[in-house]
């Protein structure tokens, strides 16, 4: 690859994630991306303001990122984006939840294979980055639902919902 054709990647990994395999991956991308490229969502204490942080350190045009872990590893990335005023940047999913459905919805599969030497997981990896490179992008919509729940009801639930100013409306 020229330089001119390659994509600016950012990494972040939930080490929690699959069985704590992502510390695996961690370790793998960082001896093939380097530290500056390379995140630990484990030690972020202000999620949004550090996802931002690290993205806008990589901004160069067309920087993509990747999330390597599970749905709500996912979710948490994309809300944090989207608070930093980054939801445009592309994400990519390396699934290694338990789940993993957003991962097979938009077409990253349901599980990334982490077994063999670390020389095998490295080519899978590089191979991955590779299809980050070249994949297109594709919208999706995210959406927030809050319920609010109103008085009324009786048992333990009920008191305890009007306790916190709400509850059910009786039927």
């Amino acid at each position: 690859d020229s330089p001119s054709s390659r994509v600016p990647v950012v990494c972040l990994v939930n080490c929690s994630s699959g069985e704590l395999l992502g510390a695996k991956v961690h370790a793998a991308l960082t001896e093939l991306l380097g530290r500056a490229q390379v995140y630990d969502l484990r030690h972020e204490r202000e999620p949004a303001a550090r996802v931002g942080d690290i993205v806008a350190v990589a901004s160069a045009a067309g920087v993509r990122v990747v999330v390597a872990g599970g749905d709500g590893s996912c979710a948490w990335v994309l809300g944090a984006l989207a608070d930093a005023g980054m939801a445009n940047i592309p994400v990519a999913i390396l699934p290694l939840g338990t789940g993993n459905d957003l991962s097979r919805v938009a077409g990253w599969g349901g599980g990334f294979l982490t077994s063999g030497t670390s020389s095998v997981m490295r080519q899978r990896l590089l191979r991955r980055l590779h299809a980050v490179a070249r994949a297109p992008e594709r919208p999706i919509d995210r959406w927030d639902v809050r319920l609010a729940i109103q008085g009324g009801g009786s048992g333990a639930g009920a008191a305890a919902a009007a306790a916190a100013g709400g509850g059910l409306a009786p039927a």
